[in-house]
């Protein structure tokens, strides 16, 4: 043993050698344990930032096309408004009193009037959608059928702009299951972008 000197003569000191246990020497050196642990810590953070970032970026766009749908559709509700109330204003001013003309300015009441109601169907529907709320009530459909209602429901608006609808549709289509207020919805929406969009062209073809 060993003697601690003053204040403790008469004392010594023994240190038995201790053996080193055998987890010891199969567990992984202290240096790699703490790579690996830091490793995984840092993995776990920039994953968890990847999915911050992620969601962010991802609310950002919707939010961007909320701003967009907001500010398209009010300008698309100002053009029918605008022309009904003009179209009255006329008619109360007894401004052409032809019974031809007044038929006229009815009639383009009434085309705007359904193109507001159209226009307002899809804010609906859009918000029904984002909530998932949309329903469909799906029976068998005659799809020429929808189309040629459609037509129809934009005939007046494009009689007025001077287009040319030429529809083809192929003879004994078969029925198919669907909603036929959704499917109809979605031809309009297609012919008044065709509207929009044709340039100085004014024939459109819908096969």
């Amino acid at each position: 043993g060993y003697a601690p000197g003053s204040p403790f003569s008469g004392f010594r000191l023994r240190f038995d050698e201790m053996g080193t246990p055998a987890w010891s020497s199969t567990s992984p050196p202290f240096p790699m344990l703490y790579w690996l642990i830091l490793v995984l810590v840092v993995g776990f953070t920039g994953f968890g930032m990847y999915l911050i970032w992620r969601d962010v970026r991802r609310e950002l766009a919707v939010a961007d096309m909320k701003s967009q749908f907001a500010a398209s559709v009010s300008h698309e509700l100002k053009t029918p408004l605008t022309a009904i109330r003009m179209f009255a204003e006329a008619l109360a001013m007894g401004v052409r009193s032809e019974p031809e003309a007044q038929r006229e300015y009815l009639r383009t009441i009434i085309s705007e009037s359904e193109r507001l109601s159209r226009l307002l169907g899809n804010v609906l529907d859009f918000s029904k959608i984002e909530q998932g709320t949309r329903t469909y009530r799906f029976e068998p459909v005659s799809l020429e059928a929808v189309v040629r209602d459609a037509a129809k429901a934009m005939a007046f608006a494009l009689g007025q702009k001077g287009f040319d609808l030429r529809i083809e549709a192929d003879p004994g289509l078969p029925s198919q299951r669907a909603d036929k207020d959704a499917l109809e919805q979605a031809v309009l929406n297609l012919l008044d972008n065709a509207m929009k969009y044709s340039g100085r062209s004014r024939e459109i073809r819908l096969r």
